[in-house]
């Protein structure tokens, strides 16, 4: 359940449509995947940022944590960022969010529509005792 405004929502298991698909084979990035699972199940880390050049397999990773990870986390999002994270944000979690309403007298004011969902986001992790919303993004389309 999420409070906005005195207005309690509850919040959809999955935030947006789909991840990514696992890809079939997984060879030589298993360091990688367990080393993003430390990074995120440790006492201080909420957030992992994977960066590279295209092409060397960050969606894979993402996609295959998701999928192995997912049952551990209340909430899922996968952001396809094909115009960046912010415009993603504004397009594709306040439906699932319930956010629309809200949204709608600040449709001329995109930063402030990026600051309601992350406030939307912080309070909903914060009710979940923080850990529990998994949220991912690619450039490409499943």
């Amino acid at each position: 359940m999420f409070v906005f405004e005195n207005i309690a929502m509850p919040i959809p298991r999955l935030l947006t449509a789909s991840a990514a698909a696992s890809p079939a084979s997984f060879l030589g990035r298993e360091k990688e995947l367990h080393d993003t699972r430390q990074l995120l199940t440790g006492s201080s880390s909420t957030l992992a940022l994977v960066n590279a050049e295209g092409g060397m397999g960050k969606t894979t990773l993402a996609a295959r944590y998701w999928h192995q990870h997912e049952h551990q986390y209340q909430h899922l999002a996968w952001l396809f960022c094909e115009n960046g994270i912010l415009s993603a944000m504004r397009d594709q979690l306040p439906y699932a969010l319930g956010l629309v309403e809200t949204l709608n007298p600040f449709a001329d004011q995109p930063d402030k529509q990026v600051k309601v969902i992350k406030t939307a986001f912080f309070w909903a992790n914060r009710a979940l005792k923080s850990r529990r919303i998994m949220c991912s993004t690619s450039k490409r389309r499943p």
